[in-house]
C-alpha cells in the first residue's frame, strides 16, 4: 500500500533504498486521527555529533550531511531526516501521519530534500571510492616479527588521520599457496583505550602485546591470509563504508598480493 497521495507520489516502490524504520512517514493510512508522536519512532537529532548539529543550526546543510557521511552514515532516509527535522524543530522528531494538516506540503518538502540535496551528495561520495590498482609496497623493519611473512601496502581509506595509510597482510608460517584461499579481514577497534596512539598504523597496532593477531593466526595452523587495514582513531572506516568500497578495497589487497605471491587468487 502506498503511503503517499498523488501530490507526493513517492513510496517504497519508487525508492530502492527505502528504509521504513527511518522513514518520516507513518505507514497507517487508516489512523489519520492519531497524533504523530504517539505512533512510530521519533527521529532523534541528538544522536548525531554536536558538530553536525552546529552546522545544521547555521543552515550549512550540505556540510552537515557530508560530516555525517564521514561518520559512516550513508542511509539516504536518515540523512534526509537530519535536514528535515532540523528545519522543522516544532515537530520534535515526530513522523508525518497521513491526514494531518500540511501532510502534503511537508511530505513534498521531505522528498525535495532527499532528491535535491542528499542523493546528489551520496552519488558524488560513492563516485569518490578509489578504483582498484596495484598498491605501493611499503618497507617496514620489524626486528621481532613473528614467523611467517608480513607485507605492508599503501591503501588510503581517507580516515587514518595522523597514522600512515597502510594495510598489513600476513601470510602465516603454515601458509601454502593455492588457487583459492580464505582471507580474514580484521577491522581494529579504538586505539587509545588500549594504550594506542593517534598516529598508530596497523604495524604498531599488531606489534602491541595486547593484539597478537599474527601470533594467534600462526597458532591456528589454518591456511589463511590475515588482512588488517589502518582505520581511524575511533575505528572510522573511511571509504570502506561506502557502496562498493569493501569490494574495491579487497581487490586492491589482492592486487598487492599478486606481485609478491605466486598463487592465483579468485574472489567468490
Amino acid at each position: 500500500m502506498s503511503i503517499y497521495n498523488k501530490a507526493v507520489s513517492v513510496g517504497p516502490e519508487a525508492c530502492p533504498e527505502w528504509n521504513n524504520r527511518y522513514s518520516p512517514f507513518i505507514i497507517n493510512e487508516a489512523a489519520s486521527n492519531i497524533q504523530p508522536c504517539k505512533s512510530g519512532q521519533r527521529f532523534d537529532l541528538s544522536a548525531f555529533p554536536a558538530s553536525v548539529i552546529s552546522l545544521l543550526q547555521s543552515r550549512k546543510e550540505e556540510a552537515a550531511i557530508q560530516m555525517a557521511m564521514r561518520q559512516s552514515q550513508n542511509d539516504s532516509n536518515v540523512l534526509t531526516n537530519l535536514v528535515f527535522f532540523a528545519r522543522h524543530p516544532e515537530r520534535y522528531g515526530c513522523k508525518l501521519l497521513r491526514g494531518e494538516p500540511l501532510f502534503n506540503t511537508l511530505g513534498q518538502a521531505w522528498v525535495d530534500i532527499r532528491n535535491r540535496i542528499v542523493q546528489p551528495l551520496l552519488s558524488r561520495d560513492q563516485a569518490s571510492v578509489p578504483v582498484h590498482g596495484t598498491p605501493l609496497l611499503v618497507n617496514k623493519k620489524e626486528p621481532h616479527s613473528p614467523s611467517g611473512r608480513t607485507l605492508y601496502v599503501k591503501i588510503p581509506l581517507g580516515c587514518e588521520g595522523e597514522a600512515e595509510p597502510i594495510t598489513g597482510i600476513f601470510l602465516p608460517e603454515k601458509h601454502v599457496p593455492k588457487p583459492k584461499i580464505d582471507i580474514i579481514l580484521y577491522l581494529h577497534g579504538h586505539k587509545t583505550p588500549c594504550g594506542g596512539k593517534s598516529d598508530w598504523a596497523i604495524d604498531s597496532y599488531w606489534r602491541s602485546s595486547t593484539f597478537p593477531l599474527r601470533e594467534k593466526t600462526n597458532e591456528s595452523q589454518r591456511n589463511i591470509i590475515l588482512v588488517a587495514p589502518t582505520l581511524g582513531l575511533r575505528s572510522e572506516f573511511g571509504y570502506l563504508s561506502k557502496s562498493g568500497g569493501l569490494d574495491r578495497y579487497l581487490d586492491q589487497v589482492i592486487y598487492g598480493l599478486l606481485p609478491n605471491c605466486k598463487p592465483s587468487f579468485y574472489r567468490n
